[in-house]
Formats: structure tokens, C-alpha cells, sequence
């Protein structure tokens, strides 16, 4: 039996299956990563993708294309998910 590592970034869940015996998987772990704001009225910034320059972060009083990636990437959804499947999967047995 081996982990696979499975990441639905549409719903910031992470979860990490265990087939047994060609059995259906099971979820061991799951987590999520939630990073609120609101949406601007018109594109702001050069910087990201997607929702980037529309996506506005009161923490920061710009929008995410307006920030740097550092800046984004310490508390956008994505990574604060990831850093928790993180944590849990270097806290496990070997």
C-alpha cells in the first residue's frame, strides 16, 4: 500500500488517501486554508493571475495583484492549506 497525495485547489482541501487491497480509498487528512476579502470593483496591480487584480485584502489595503508574490503567498488560501497538510504530514510516525 502506498499515499497519494491529492490537492482540490477549487475547494482548498488536501487530503492524503491510502488504497488497501484495491479497496476504495480513504481520506486520512483534510484541511483548509481561507484568506478574506472582497472583490474590487476594477482590476488594480500587474501582479498573479486569475482573481489577482480584482481580489482586494484589507490586511494589506490593496489588491493581490498589487503585492508581491512573498506577500501573497503568506496568507493566501493555497499556501495556508498546504502549510497545514504540511505540519500534519511532518508530525506523522515514520
Amino acid at each position: 500500500a502506498y499515499e497519494i497525495l491529492t490537492c482540490d485547489w477549487s475547494s482548498d482541501v488536501c487530503s492524503s488517501d491510502l488504497p488497501v487491497d484495491g479497496t476504495a480509498a480513504a481520506i486520512r487528512f483534510e484541511c483548509e486554508g481561507r484568506c478574506d476579502g472582497e472583490i474590487w470593483p476594477e482590476p488594480r496591480g500587474a501582479h498573479g493571475f486569475g482573481y489577482d487584480p480584482i481580489f482586494w485584502f484589507p490586511p494589506y489595503g490593496a489588491t493581490f495583484g498589487e503585492v508581491d508574490d512573498a506577500r501573497k503567498e503568506a496568507v493566501a488560501h493555497r499556501g495556508r492549506a498546504f502549510r497545514v497538510f504540511r505540519d500534519w504530514l511532518v508530525s506523522r510516525p515514520r
